[in-house]
């Protein structure tokens, strides 16, 4: 249980710190992670109602198409709350 909070805490900081690095640089730096351009996505917490912001990498982009990478530091899988709005902003 230990590892699971410090590695959540880790990933909080680390998505603040990469959010802020790409607000304040206009995505400048930190657009891209090993190779990969990122984007940040905008959803809708589920019980807040309140727009919540994460980044994911975007390994492919095709025209209009473009595939997310949403892993948990190499966990993947459906998060709560993923299923229930399919409305996400980009």
């Amino acid at each position: 249980m230990l590892q699971s909070a410090a590695k959540d805490t880790v990933a909080r900081l680390l998505t603040g710190f990469h959010k802020l690095l790409l607000t304040t640089t206009g995505g400048r730096i930190g657009n891209e992670i090993v190779g990969m351009p990122v984007l940040t996505l905008t959803t809708t917490g589920r019980k807040s109602g309140q727009p919540r912001q994460t980044v994911l990498t975007t390994p492919v982009q095709e025209g209009g198409t473009i595939v997310l990478v949403a892993s948990y530091g190499g966990t993947t899988g459906t998060r709560s709350g993923s299923s229930t709005s399919a409305r996400a902003r980009t």
